[in-house]
């Protein structure tokens, strides 16, 4: 998961059991990866680290340390950003999408706006139609323009992120956002 969000009962007592489990590294990775935002979210940090450096393939040690920079997005410094994004180019372009909203993310609370949204808008491309993340990542990067004072542009986003993905819940947000500029 690349959203901060508790998994229910059932998957977290799932999780709880992969994340123990060093001889599946694809199942540790997605169990700690949901397990960051709950309760469990040390055995998930520990997880991660030895994923991060440990013997797995080069995908899964990579994604690992994305997910990493998921629990320090909020509170990194600008350059550790930066170099987030180099990373991101050594990553195989399918699996760039998640790790690019997590860098979004933290551009945009560095008040990097245009910056976070391209990354944002790069999310939207890699994750396609129909996907959760992309229509969260249209409604950021629109959200972003407002703050810019860049309401025709998010307009664009917003009617895009209700016709590429209009079962979301952003779509809804959206809707309600175009309402709103009817006016």
């Amino acid at each position: 998961s690349w959203r901060s969000q508790q998994p229910d009962r059932t998957w977290e007592a799932t999780a709880i059991e992969w994340i123990h489990d060093p001889q599946r590294p694809v199942a540790r990775l997605i169990a700690a990866s949901w397990l960051t935002s709950g309760r469990q979210n040390s055995a998930a940090k520990r997880a991660l680290d030895e994923l991060a450096v440990g013997r797995s393939d080069d995908w899964i040690r990579q994604l690992a340390a994305a997910q990493l920079w998921r629990m320090k997005a909020a509170t990194v410094p600008l350059e550790q950003v930066q170099r987030w994004q180099a990373a991101l180019a050594r990553l195989p372009f399918e699996l760039q999408g998640g790790p690019t909203f997590v860098v979004a993310g933290s551009l945009a609370r560095h008040a990097q706006t245009d910056a976070a949204v391209l990354a944002y808008l790069r999310v939207a491309w890699l994750f396609g139609d129909g996907e959760p993340l992309a229509a969260e990542s249209l409604w950021s990067a629109s959200q972003l323009l407002v703050k810019s004072d860049r309401t025709v542009e998010a307009v664009r986003l917003c009617q895009e992120l209700t016709e590429r993905h209009a079962t979301s819940t952003w779509a809804a947000e959206a809707e309600r956002f175009l309402q709103e500029q009817r006016k």
